[in-house]
């Protein structure tokens, strides 16, 4: 009989096994698992070897929610590295709220708000850490705090850790049928010595740390033909830079009303 010696080998198979008898259970949840391979090389010299895994549990748990569970491990040039990896819990019923908590990876999205013009394009919000959102009818608070992230592999998305800690706070509200109202405010700070050790990953800078606040608005407009979609948002930015005296920073003037209508 064979026997795992890797614990590599050992947790995989063991998720193989959890996955297959959760997913042989009617109705108490799925299970997906598959394999995945990317091989890169010029001529006969090896650029990038990396194959793995991708596990992702879902059940649905009676007056608790849905628990979910993701997790991608890989060999990327016979090194141990991880993709998405988190555990959340959706649809929690306590104090009135319905609470959503996420420990792991995260994506916050990078406008509170959807943005009604389909030509701009803001990136989301890559993180490793811990997320929560509570939400009661139309509105929702939101606190979110870890390490950022960057996808720096192809094909098999593997996540490294940026020199970079953020956390943030959000509220988004709907008033009647109309009006979608948000705020948000976060808070990125750099570690600049592990920033110099990674020139060739990251972008060098000199900034240590920044707090945006947006506020944004979405109401509808009923015009006599057709009905569009108004955007408006004001938003103010505070950074430091790291050769800044004490208590000194460098302050972003707010764009006041920043708008359009689609």
């Amino acid at each position: 009989m064979h026997r795992f010696r890797s614990p590599i080998g050992r947790f995989v198979f063991y998720c193989l096994g959890f996955g297959s008898v959760v997913g042989a259970q009617e109705g108490s949840g799925q299970a997906t698992v598959g394999f995945q391979q990317y091989y890169l090389s010029f001529g006969s010299q090896p650029v990038a070897n990396i194959s793995g895994l991708t596990l992702s549990l879902d059940q649905f748990v009676p007056n608790v929610g849905l628990l979910s569970a993701t997790f991608v491990p890989a060999l990327s040039n016979h090194s141990f590295r991880t993709g998405e990896a988190s555990l959340r819990l959706k649809g929690l019923p306590w104090k009135g709220q319905y609470w959503t908590f996420s420990a792991g990876d995260f994506r916050v999205p990078g406008q509170l708000l959807p943005v009604p013009f389909t030509n701009v394009f803001i990136p989301e919000i890559a993180g490793r850490g811990a997320w929560v959102e509570a939400t009661h009818g139309s509105r929702s608070l939101g606190f979110f705090y870890g390490t950022g992230t960057i996808s720096n592999t192809p094909r098999v998305v593997l996540r490294l850790r940026a020199p970079q800690l953020l956390g943030g706070f959000y509220f988004r509200q709907r008033l009647g049928t109309r009006l979608l109202l948000g705020a948000r405010t976060v808070q990125f700070s750099n570690d600049l010595t592990a920033l110099r050790k990674q020139y060739n990953l990251f972008t060098q800078s000199k900034l240590k740390s920044a707090t945006t606040l947006s506020l944004n608005d979405l109401p509808p407009l009923s015009l006599p033909v057709i009905t569009r979609e108004a955007h408006g948002q004001t938003s103010t930015a505070e950074a430091r830079h790291w050769d800044a005296p004490e208590g000194a920073s460098q302050c972003g003037a707010p764009r006041a009303n920043s708008s359009g209508v689609r």
